[in-house]
């Protein structure tokens, strides 16, 4: 037990220090949170094994974090910035991190960004449910029958530093994060899509076996009622969740762009969205038009908008969706 509040002490300082590195200006603090388990599971596409991800993912995942780590500071004197690339990206110091932020009255708005890789995690519970009523005879009274009911949820997941086994779970990430945590982009496949709720829908809360808040965008952001098209149908609520409706692409993956890939491409989307202060339908924009070479192109122009087709083999479509506000524009 000692052990284990010394770590959550640190953990709680460290996010202190990190206010405490860059002088505050008039105005709260803004923060920049980068996670990457620098995890690749073994069963995963064919072709996207150890050595490609040792030697191409590993590395783009390396060198997006750090890039959003470095250009945070750009947005203005009032942001501070993290990167949790590699062994901090493991679901006890991501709660402790989102909770203490949540926490830290100094702290107004925590933009997020997470790279790597989904994995479904089903949850079991059990309980007892009231089936009828029997008569006892020596205490002359109704007592309730009671049957005991179980079940197990699908729940969404991502993968930590050592896999599964300090994964992040949507369920128990719900309890850590809040209304600070405003700008949340998970580039993990499925959990960001519209199906997520069997009925259609980022989210729902399982009142079938009662294991929690199933789905990344509302464990994130606490919103229910999210644009499903922020890019088109922005609800200028001043939230936005980004992430990926079944197979996200590879960093390292070209199919849009020819000379650049999307790691190019989310680069220059945070060019965008803290430098130069575009919303994040702006920034989308802009880095279209970059890496697909012109003016002409924007974001409706890509099959992360308009979908493509599952390389995994089910048939399904997939496609970058963008939840809630793409009018929003980061504070300085």
């Amino acid at each position: 037990m000692k052990k284990i509040y010394l770590y959550i002490c640190s953990i709680f300082l460290a996010t202190l220090m990190l206010c405490s590195s860059v002088p505050l200006a008039q105005g709260a603090t803004h923060v920049s949170v980068t996670w990457c388990p620098a995890y690749h599971p073994p069963t995963y596409l064919p072709g996207y094994n150890q050595y490609w991800f040792d030697h191409y993912e590993k590395p783009a995942q390396s060198s997006i974090t750090s890039y959003i780590t470095n250009t945070a500071p750009q947005a203005g004197q009032n942001w501070v910035s993290k990167n949790n690339y590699g062994s901090n990206t493991n679901a006890q110091y991501v709660y402790q991190n989102s909770q203490a932020i949540q926490g830290t009255s100094s702290y107004d708005f925590l933009a997020t960004f997470h790279v790597g890789d989904f994995y479904p995690k089903p949850i079991t519970n059990g309980f007892y449910v009231e089936v009828g009523e029997y008569w006892d005879d020596a205490y002359q009274w109704w007592f309730p029958i009671y049957e005991y009911v179980s079940g197990t949820t699908t729940h969404y997941a991502y993968y930590g530093y050592n896999g599964a086994s300090d994964g992040i779970v949507d369920r128990d990430l719900y309890q850590y994060t809040g209304a600070k945590h405003k700008f949340t982009f998970i580039w993990t496949c499925a959990n960001g899509g519209l199906n997520i709720n069997p009925n259609g829908g980022y989210y729902y809360e399982d009142t079938t076996y009662w294991t929690g808040f199933v789905g990344m965008p509302y464990a994130w952001t606490h919103k229910n009622n999210m644009s499903t098209n922020g890019y088109v149908n922005p609800d200028n609520s001043g939230v936005t969740y980004i992430g990926f409706e079944n197979t996200s692409k590879y960093l390292t993956d070209t199919s849009d762009f020819i000379s650049y890939n999307y790691g190019d491409f989310c680069q220059e989307f945070y060019y965008w969205l803290l430098v130069q202060h575009y919303s994040v339908n702006g920034a989308l924009n802009k880095a279209t038009a970059y890496v697909m070479g012109g003016s002409q192109y924007n974001f409706s122009h890509t099959t992360l908008n308009n979908g493509y087709l599952d390389p995994s083999g089910t048939g399904n479509t997939c496609r970058m969706r963008v939840l809630g506000d793409g009018n929003m524009v980061l504070p300085y």
